[in-house]
């Protein structure tokens, strides 16, 4: 009788729609984080819970300046693209606010304005940013990010 038993729930697991193939259709609807717990997603899928915090923290500040800024009238919602021709003042202008704010490193501090105002990294870095933030990333990049060993590699003249 006992074996009888193992029989047919053994038959019920293997032969069940998911184990023949049946299953897939469950999986085919679009994948979405549940309201109850998007708030938490993101420190849950990172490495280091406390730089997501200050990022957000930053991009808060970000957002306080655009609305104080001449620039919120324009793009008020970031609904449309900012037009090239007010990448660098809109850029300096964020910039200027976040240093009378808050301490954040040059490469923190270019990030956050190309994430919050969506602009693109390459046209910042080739266009925007200046000499000065530019030797303040690299040195960032060399002193507190971990990458000294990788540039020494790389350069033969010392950097710094």
């Amino acid at each position: 009788m006992e074996d009888e038993y193992k029989k047919q729930n053994t038959y019920k697991i293997l032969q069940n729609s998911w184990n023949t193939g049946g299953g897939q259709e469950v999986l085919t609807g679009s994948i979405a984080v549940s309201p109850l717990v998007a708030d938490q997603y993101d420190f849950a899928m990172t490495d280091d819970p406390v730089l997501l915090q200050e990022r957000k923290n930053t991009a808060e500040e970000l957002y306080k300046i655009f609305e104080r800024s001449e620039w919120f009238e324009k793009y008020g919602t970031m609904a449309r693209k900012v037009e090239k021709n007010d990448i660098l003042p809109l850029f300096y202008t964020l910039k200027a606010g976040l240093d009378k704010v808050k301490k954040v490193s040059a490469y923190e501090t270019v990030l956050a304005i190309c994430e919050f105002a969506d602009l693109p990294y390459e046209y910042v870095w080739n266009n925007v940013v200046s000499v000065q933030l530019k030797s303040e990333i690299y040195e960032d990049f060399y002193k507190n990010l971990g990458k000294k060993k990788v540039m020494d590699t790389y350069n033969q003249v010392k950097l710094f």
